[in-house]
């Protein structure tokens, strides 16, 4: 977690407001000024709370997950293996009686 959010938060004020101020191109710079410096702080804000987020995320991933073995990793792989194969299988057969079914209709007529 951050420490200093203060800082951070007069940081980007100071930074949009003077970036603003210089190179907005507006004619009242006051208003310029204040809009540059509300739209740091949301990107402040923004930045701090999903650098929060991603710090959460990560310590979760490593203390909090428990990750499979490569026994039950090679298992599983196997598993999924065998059942794509029989799930290609049976499309296969559906499409095969399908398209005689539909060669034997048109035939016909």
């Amino acid at each position: 977690m951050i420490k200093n959010r203060k800082f951070i938060y007069l940081f980007a004020f100071i930074l949009g407001g003077g970036l603003f101020y210089f190179f907005a191109g507006m004619e009242n710079k006051i208003l310029s000024f204040i809009l540059g410096s509300f739209l740091f702080l949301v990107l402040a804000f923004f930045y701090l709370r999903m650098n929060n987020y991603i710090r959460e995320c990560f310590n979760d991933l490593i203390n909090k997950v428990t990750w499979p073995t490569w026994k039950e990793l090679q298992n599983s792989s196997i598993v999924v293996a065998v059942a794509s194969l029989i799930i290609a299988g049976i499309i296969y057969l559906m499409d095969s009686i399908f398209s005689r079914s539909l060669d034997i209709f048109y035939n016909i007529f």
